[in-house]
């Protein structure tokens, strides 16, 4: 089992995220009823950098179980109330499909796992 996890840029904030997080993710990976699925982000707007975010991302656990989980969370957060969520996401999706030339017709058909 594996963690994939990506740290940006340092950050004080985003590095403590990172430090608090590691021992969970550790025991997620263990674990075939668990996963873990973290973004922390960090808006810049820099004179030298730009404009842009730092990233903090961990994800560890089978796909099928963080698939499960978001389609939980996101289906919560329509009934209670707070669309803008799914919409958010919904909005980014697409926004990757049409920068990268993904269709439904070429998007992979395979479940992989982090594990």
């Amino acid at each position: 089992m594996e963690t994939k996890e990506v740290l940006d840029l340092e950050d004080p904030l985003l590095e403590k995220l990172a430090e608090v997080t590691r021992p969970i993710s550790d025991e997620a990976e263990q674990s075939k009823e668990h996963a873990l699925f973290l973004l922390g982000v960090k808006y810049i707007d820099d004179e030298n950098l730009g404009e842009g975010v730092q990233t903090y991302f961990a994800a560890t656990g089978y796909y099928g179980v963080i698939a499960e989980g978001l389609y939980a969370e996101l289906g919560d957060q329509l009934e209670n109330g707070n669309p803008a969520l799914f919409t958010l996401i919904r909005q980014v999706i697409h926004d990757l499909e049409e920068d990268y030339g993904i269709s439904d017709d070429t998007t992979p058909r395979t479940r992989p796992t982090l594990n």
